[in-house]
């Protein structure tokens, strides 16, 4: 990938991440938006994002903060974006995608396209078969802890980063707003953990 120039971002491109966001139909970020209300001033609103993120000029708002009860009585912290930030994100993901993908052990199976978990339930169970021993492991609150610059992957996002300039501007790390939505919480450190949508 050429790093000299940024990878210009095209209204296609800005069109096809929002039919790709549109058909998950999250619920409205921090500021009440829904895709529905997105949609009532569709045009207008693709072409600000567009143009901010073409321009290099985008930079994301807080994400709405949300604890979803987990079995176990404790809770999982969800960041919520906006319908414009999680239409900014796709365009960045499908940009870096075929980039970064090469990068991942070919083991990895979450969240990567044309993989799966019944993928990786079926090479798990092939290895049965192949050794006669397991580990088994829980990082409790992995992601919560997690420095990022843990991830050797990391540095090959910082070598591919400079390609979008979308990128150099969000930095991976929005402020969050608090459960309540009354109070915003500090902003998120790259020490601090890796900051997770509701995907």
């Amino acid at each position: 990938m050429n790093s000299g120039k940024p990878l210009p971002i095209t209204k296609r491109m800005v069109w096809e991440a929002y039919k790709l966001v549109k058909k998950k139909g999250k619920a409205a970020g921090v500021d009440g938006q829904s895709l529905g209300d997105f949609a009532g001033d569709l045009e207008n609103h693709l072409y600000r994002l567009w143009n901010r993120l073409a321009s290099g000029s985008y930079f994301p708002p807080p994400v709405r903060r949300v604890e979803i009860p987990k079995a176990d009585g404790g809770v999982r912290p969800l960041g919520i974006p906006t319908v414009a930030d999680r239409i900014a994100q796709m365009v960045v993901k499908r940009c870096l995608e075929p980039e970064l993908d090469g990068e991942f052990d070919p083991d990895s199976y979450g969240y990567r396209p044309g993989k799966s978990a019944h993928q990786a339930i079926e090479q798990a169970r092939k290895r049965c078969w192949q050794h006669d021993w397991v580990v088994d492991l829980d990082i409790k609150s992995f992601l919560d802890v997690a420095s990022y610059y843990t991830f050797s992957f990391f540095e090959r996002v910082e070598e591919v980063r400079s390609s979008c300039r979308y990128l150099n501007s969000y930095a991976f790390c929005p402020s969050a707003i608090d459960v309540n939505g009354l109070k915003l919480a500090a902003l998120y450190t790259l020490q601090d953990g890796l900051p997770r949508d509701a995907e």
